[in-house]
C-alpha cells in the first residue's frame, strides 16, 4: 500500500489521499521533476475478483488514454507492483457532486441542465467512437466540480468497448439504485448506449431533487410532487431517460443533448426576456406625475445595498465551507479570513482577482494539530503555487507571481494528516503581496 511521502516510479512523490474504493485507493501526487500534481490510483490485485482481472483494468485504462475531452482526466501510464497497479492519471482539483449534494442538498435546476448537457457531450463522445464506449458507472460520486463551475466525469473502472461485452462479466456491475435494469438481469436488453441514459437521467434526478436513489423506498417519483417549482420539460426528460424497457427511453444520446439544450435555451429566454415596455397613452403623464416618489427611494435602496458590501470589504468576513464564489479587491489581504471546518478534508473553494501584478505569499496559518493546505489555481486550470503545511504554518511553495485583472481560483481544506492529527476549528487564510518585481 502507498504512503505518504514515498516516491512511484522516481519521481511521483505521494502527498495525501483523495479517495478510497472497495479494491482502490486514490492519492494526490507531486512530480518532482516537472512540479505539477497527478493523481495515483493504486487497484489492489488481491480485490480484482471482477472486470476481467488486470487485463480488464489495463484495457480501461488504456480507454482513456486514447480519448480527449475536456471533461475527461487524462492517463499517462500505468506501473505494476508486486501488490497492485497504480494508473497515473490527471489530478482534477474540485468536489465530487455526492459531496456537493450532502453539504447543500438539491441543486438549481439552471446549474444542473448546464452539468447535463456537459455530462451528454461526454457519453455522444464515447458513443461514437470507432469503437462505442460505454460508460457503466454514472452517478453524482463520479462526476468533479471544478472550481470553474464546469464538471469532468471520473472513474473509468467498468467502462467497456461495446462490442467487446462479455454478458456474464458485467452483470451486476453498476451501483444499485443508478444501474439500469439491464445491468442487472440480461433478459431485460443488452448493454448499450442506452444503459448509461438511465444512469444520467437518474443522476440529474438526484442533482435536481437532493433524493438518494440508492436507498428506499428505491423509486424515481416524477420531480415535481418533490418540489412543485421545478419545470415540466426537465421532468419529462428525466422520465424519458429512466424508463425501465430500452426502447421506451431515448434511443440517441445525441436525442437527449438536444432535448437538454433545446430546455435550456427555452429557460435562459425566459430568464432573460426584456420587460415589456408600456405604450403611452393619455394618461401616461399623469402616471408618471404619480410616481414621482419613485425616484426618492432609488438613494434608500442603493445606501441599503451598499451597506453589506462595505463591511465585508472591511475585513473579518467569514468563507463558507462549501464552493461559493468570493471576490475581494484589495491587493493585501494579509490573514483576514477565518475559515470554519467540521471535518478533514472539507474543501472551501473562491477566486482572488489581484489588483496589482507582481508575487504574492499565499499561505495559512493554524493552530498546532490542524493543517489546512492550499492550492492555487489559473485559468488554464494549472496549479501555479500551493501552501505545503507541516501541520502548524509553513510558506514553503507559496510564491507566485500574480497579473493583475486576472482571476485565480483557490482551493484550501483540511490535510488529512491521520486520525491523531486532524482536529475541526478554524484557520486563517493569507495573501500577501510581497513586491512587484517579476517572480524568478
Amino acid at each position: 500500500m502507498l504512503k505518504i511521502g514515498m516516491l512511484v516510479d522516481n519521481h511521483f512523490k505521494i502527498l495525501r489521499q483523495l479517495g478510497r474504493g472497495g479494491s482502490s485507493c486514490v492519492y494526490l501526487a507531486e512530480n518532482t521533476r516537472l512540479h505539477n500534481y497527478w493523481a495515483v490510483k493504486e487497484v489492489f490485485k488481491s480485490r480484482m475478483v471482477r472486470h476481467g482481472g488486470a487485463g480488464g483494468l489495463i484495457a480501461d485504462a488504456g480507454i482513456l488514454t486514447k480519448l480527449r475531452h475536456p471533461c475527461l482526466p487524462s492517463v499517462i501510464d500505468i506501473i505494476e507492483t508486486n501488490e497492485s497497479y497504480l494508473v497515473i492519471m490527471e489530478y482534477i482539483p474540485g468536489v465530487g457532486l455526492d459531496q456537493v449534494l450532502q453539504s447543500k442538498g438539491a441543486q438549481s435546476e439552471q446549474d444542473v441542465i448546464r452539468w447535463g448537457i456537459q455530462l451528454c457531450e461526454v457519453l455522444v463522445y464515447l458513443h461514437t467512437q470507432a469503437s462505442p464506449i460505454v460508460y457503466l458507472d454514472m452517478k453524482p460520486a463520479n462526476i468533479i466540480l471544478k472550481p470553474d463551475g464546469n464538471i469532468v466525469l471520473i472513474d473509468f473502472g467498468m467502462a467497456h468497448e461495446v462490442r467487446k461485452i462479455n454478458p456474464e462479466q458485467v452483470i451486476g456491475m453498476g451501483t444499485y439504485g443508478y444501474a439500469a435494469p439491464e445491468q442487472h438481469n440480461r433478459q431485460l436488453g443488452k448493454i448499450d448506449p442506452r444503459t448509461d441514459i438511465y444512469a444520467l437521467g437518474v443522476t440529474l434526478y438526484q442533482l435536481v431533487t437532493g433524493l438518494d436513489p440508492s436507498k428506499p423506498p428505491y423509486t424515481l417519483q416524477p420531480i415535481r410532487t418533490v418540489n412543485r417549482l421545478l419545470s415540466a420539460q426537465l421532468e419529462a426528460i428525466i422520465q424519458k431517460c429512466t424508463q425501465n424497457r430500452q426502447q421506451d427511453r431515448y434511443q440517441k444520446t445525441a436525442d437527449l443533448l438536444s432535448d437538454l439544450r433545446r430546455h435550456s435555451a427555452g429557460a435562459a429566454t425566459q430568464t432573460t426576456a426584456p420587460a415589456r415596455v408600456p405604450v403611452a397613452g393619455p394618461n401616461a403623464k399623469k402616471k408618471s406625475q404619480s410616481a414621482w416618489w419613485v425616484f426618492l427611494l432609488i438613494p434608500v435602496v442603493l445606501l441599503v445595498l451598499l451597506v453589506p458590501v462595505v463591511l465585508l470589504l472591511s475585513g473579518g468576513s467569514e468563507l463558507q465551507s462549501q464552493p461559493d464564489d468570493f471576490y475581494y479587491e484589495d491587493p493585501m489581504l494579509y490573514c483576514d479570513y477565518e475559515i470554519s471546518v467540521t471535518y478533514a478534508d472539507e474543501r472551501v473553494y473562491f477566486y482572488f482577482v489581484p489588483e496589482v501584478s507582481g508575487v504574492y505569499n499565499i499561505y495559512s496559518l493554524s493552530d498546532p494539530g490542524m493543517a489546512p493546505i492550499v492550492w492555487v489555481v489559473d485559468a488554464a486550470d494549472q496549479v501555479i503555487c500551493k501552501d505545503n503545511v507541516d501541520g502548524s504554518y509553513s510558506e514553503v511553495d507559496s510564491y507566485c507571481q500574480l497579473n493583475a485583472g486576472e482571476r485565480y481560483y483557490v482551493e484550501t481544506t483540511l490535510y488529512d494528516l491521520g486520525e491523531e492529527y486532524v482536529k475541526t476549528g478554524s484557520y486563517y487564510l493569507c495573501f500577501d503581496y510581497v513586491d512587484d518585481v517579476s517572480f524568478g
